[in-house]
């Protein structure tokens, strides 16, 4: 079986940690095309894992002392509830709006992917 060219080259960067979830661990089983609201839903959950995989989300803390997936508010990222409900993530008529990854002990280069949520009004990471 033949696989685009786009998707290949998809698969094979840096975005293949998020490919991978969003098509085929994220039990959400989104169908892309189906409406505008969820293809914004498939959209939002990607570029979500994407920001979880460059800043080492596996590794997330809520302290330095704290094991990693404690979180304070929310359900675990990647998990099958909607992105919304996601620590730190704050949505407004189910986009996201504001993003709290303080406390998180984040490292690596900020990622670029925070710039796809245009109606982003907050982004706190210290």
């Amino acid at each position: 079986k033949k696989t685009k060219p786009i998707i290949k080259k998809l698969v094979e960067s840096e975005y293949a940690p998020a490919m991978n979830f969003i098509m085929e661990n994220d039990v959400m089983n989104l169908c892309p095309g189906k409406d505008a609201s969820t293809d914004l839903q498939i959209q939002q959950r990607f570029y979500l894992a994407t920001i979880y995989f460059k800043t080492n989300g596996p590794e997330w803390r809520v302290s330095r002392e704290s094991s990693p997936s404690k979180f304070r508010n929310g359900v675990r990222w990647l998990s099958k509830s909607s992105e919304c409900r996601w620590d730190g993530i704050t949505c407004t008529n189910d986009v996201v709006t504001k993003i709290n990854l303080s406390s998180k002990y984040l490292f690596g280069v900020l990622p670029s992917e925070f710039s796809a949520f245009p109606l982003l009004t907050e982004l706190d990471l210290y």
